[in-house]
């Protein structure tokens, strides 16, 4: 179980600093590692700091002795013994150790020195200062340019930018003075219902602890959710063909464990599975009718990082993965990527109303993801003898 994250910078204690992801993944490789020690990897990409996955977030790191099995390894590019760290990079730090909470129960940010003999990341590198930007205590004057940071609203500006209620435009501009319209206060509106009754009823938890990732003998994997205390719901592409499928999951009870086919359908592309020991944690099914413009959250592991959440509507509620076929699914414009197959789609109660099955891939096309609809997902489960 992931209980920490672990900040690092990329200089080594004689200043040598590897100035990319691929220079740092090339030394750890040198030294024996089976790939790069962390988890994430933090730099400047064409003058714009992006993230680049390393490790999947489930392995163990090779970051921090004390802490490789139980914590999140973040390296940062640059040498901050030597110089300080922006702002921007303060909040863009602090933005990924709330994406990594999210997933994770994480109980504390630290840097390196934390649990090392080591000055990594660095004496100009205030770990506090990222604390403090993730629990919303202190707030950043770059994050609009047209906000004073000294305003009245300003706090409140960067919460309702923070959790998603309300954004700022392309140029880096609030526009804290224009006027709002009754329509984008609908939209704010919803918002704010859909994300309370998420987050503000603690639902997300409940529902992350029902979601497993898959893991097929031959490194494929996808996403499952307890439908019952033992019994899990994924898709057949997920599991066709596989000799033998494990769980992987922060549940110490639960990870590791191997994992039987009870039944499998085509049609629906559904597959249910039998977990040797029982969860407490399994999720409703929704049994009334999905709409337009419904708002959904889809959970799974996309690139085989757990615990992922994003938030879409429901674009058609009868819709085929082509124009020939019965139109069994439902589509959506939350995002899927490979690794969230079989994983559910819920409303804002925590109800599946959908399982994960494919996204329409194409230059010309962004999102369009297709779910199997509840009334199909309660049909095959009833046909197995699970009552939902």
């Amino acid at each position: 179980m992931k209980q920490y994250i672990v900040l690092h910078h990329s200089a080594t204690p004689d200043g040598v600093v590897y100035k990319d992801f691929d220079a740092i993944k090339r030394e750890h490789l040198a030294r024996g590692y089976r790939d790069i020690g962390y988890h994430w990897v933090v730099e400047m990409v064409d003058g714009k700091l992006v993230a680049s996955p390393g490790r999947p977030e489930w392995d163990d790191g090779a970051h921090c002795i004390p802490r490789n099995k139980d914590s999140i390894g973040i390296c940062i590019v640059g040498n901050f013994q030597e110089t300080v760290p922006t702002d921007e990079l303060y909040m863009f730090v602090a933005d990924l150790c709330r994406q990594i909470m999210s997933r994770h129960p994480i109980q504390e940010i630290g840097g390196h020195r934390d649990y090392d003999a080591t000055a990594c990341p660095g004496k100009n590198f205030d770990v506090e200062k990222v604390k403090r930007l993730v629990k919303g205590e202190l707030y950043m004057s770059s994050i609009f340019k047209d906000v004073d940071p000294n305003g009245w609203a300003y706090p409140d500006i960067v919460r309702c930018v923070d959790v998603g209620i309300m954004s700022g435009y392309p140029d880096g501009t609030f526009k804290p003075k224009q006027q709002i319209t009754r329509e984008e206060m609908a939209s704010i509106a919803s918002r704010i219902t859909f994300q309370a009754c998420l987050i503000g009823r603690d639902l997300i938890k409940k529902t992350l602890a029902a979601v497993v990732t898959v893991y097929r003998n031959d490194g494929g994997l996808g996403t499952g959710f307890f439908i019952s205390p033992q019994h899990i719901i994924t898709n057949q592409h997920v599991v066709n063909g596989a000799k033998s499928l494990m769980i992987v999951s922060d549940d110490d009870k639960l990870h590791g464990k191997n994992l039987t086919i009870v039944a499998t359908d085509s049609k629906y592309d559904l597959a249910l599975l039998k977990c040797p020991v029982a969860n407490d944690n399994y999720l409703k099914v929704y049994q009334g009718e999905i709409y337009h413009g419904q708002h959904v959250a889809v959970i799974g592991s996309p690139q085989g990082y757990p615990y992922n959440v994003s938030q879409g509507v429901i674009t058609n509620p009868k819709r085929a993965d082509n124009p020939i076929d019965d139109p069994n699914l439902f589509s959506t414009d939350a995002a899927i990527s490979p690794g969230n197959s079989g994983g559910p789609v819920i409303n804002g109660r925590g109800e599946v109303v959908g399982v994960v099955r494919s996204k329409f891939v194409d230059v010309a096309v962004e999102g369009m993801g297709f779910a199997v609809r509840a009334e199909f997902l309660r049909e095959f489960c009833k046909k197995n003898g699970i009552n939902v």
